[in-house]
């Protein structure tokens, strides 16, 4: 109700102005609602920011990365369209913009990554990045992977019975299929 109406959304930004005043700084124009309650906030480890609206409640999230064409800062938004750079059209893959591994083939050591997403359910997604792991579809940090005692796919999280149950992203051993049909 309030995205589609301004009055409404004007309504609702008047009763919380105070509060966002204290704010200041950090609020900018949300783009959905157009009403000057975008809260920006900063991840602690990765250059990773949160858009948060407080009017209309529009969430955003996106990392800020380096243009490889132009070197320019640019935002990576959440989802799986590939990257494009907004300043010079450069395009690339989002996995291989972000990936911060620097192992060879001819290293003979398999890596924990890609690994898969259990937040958003990504198959291949998780990559190295800064001092852990990054989705680069929903963008959410770990710093460690779990490996599935059954399937030995590599994820952000893996229960410690994974060797009957699985994970997120196998069955797990046919003997314990009946356990979920309850």
């Amino acid at each position: 109700m309030i995205v589609s109406s301004t009055y409404y959304a004007s309504a609702k930004y008047r009763s919380i102005k105070p509060e966002l005043e204290q704010l200041q700084p950090d609020i900018h124009s949300c783009p959905v609602c157009l009403q000057m309650a975008n809260l920006i906030t900063r991840d602690d480890v990765i250059p990773a920011f949160t858009e948060h609206c407080r009017v209309c409640n529009q969430v955003e999230h996106y990392l800020s990365v380096p243009c490889p064409g132009c070197e320019q800062e640019t935002r990576l938004d959440e989802g799986d369209e590939p990257f494009s750079c907004i300043h010079c059209g450069h395009t690339a893959d989002r996995y291989d913009l972000v990936d911060e591994d620097d192992s060879l083939p001819e290293d003979y050591h398999p890596g924990n990554t890609p690994a898969g997403c259990s937040q958003c359910d990504g198959y291949d997604t998780v990559c190295q990045y800064a001092s852990g792991y990054l989705c680069t579809q929903c963008l959410h940090f770990t710093e460690t992977l779990g490996c599935c005692d059954y399937c030995s796919y590599s994820s952000t999280t893996v229960s410690e019975y994974s060797s009957m149950c699985g994970c997120d992203f196998c069955d797990g051993h046919p003997e314990t299929w009946d356990l979920y049909d309850d």
